[in-house]
């Protein structure tokens, strides 16, 4: 029942030519900042979180750094100096635009991704 409720429109691939759309991804400045300062790459992948009553949500997840293994992803460079890896299929699950920011807690910084649904 969840799969069908999975958005499946096709979303432009990544590609150097110009003129060619980029893709779904929009970086704040503070997070192009922050994933240039380490390393310039991220990824962006489904993790399955469960809740305390049973109940489980996959939620999108940006982390920093390249994937372990290359395998069941695609490397899309965004712009100058950042590098996205994105988990096969899910830009085309998601189906609209997604925006990767900076969130800080007592002098701690991680990335966080908006415009994203939850799917159970």
């Amino acid at each position: 029942m969840a799969a069908a409720r999975r958005n499946r429109f096709p979303m432009p691939s990544a590609s150097s030519e110009p003129g060619t759309p980029s893709p779904p991804v929009q970086l704040t400045a503070e997070a192009r900042e922050y994933i240039r300062e380490k390393g310039g790459s991220f990824m962006l992948r489904s993790t399955l979180r469960h809740g305390c009553c049973g109940g489980r949500v996959e939620l999108v997840k940006a982390e920093l750094g390249r994937p372990r293994s290359g395998t069941g992803f695609r490397k899309l460079p965004l712009e100058e100096e950042v590098v996205l890896f994105v988990e096969k299929g899910l830009l085309a699950e998601l189906g609209q635009v997604v925006e990767v920011g900076v969130d800080r807690l007592l002098g701690l910084r991680s990335l966080y991704v908006s415009g994203t649904t939850s799917r159970m």
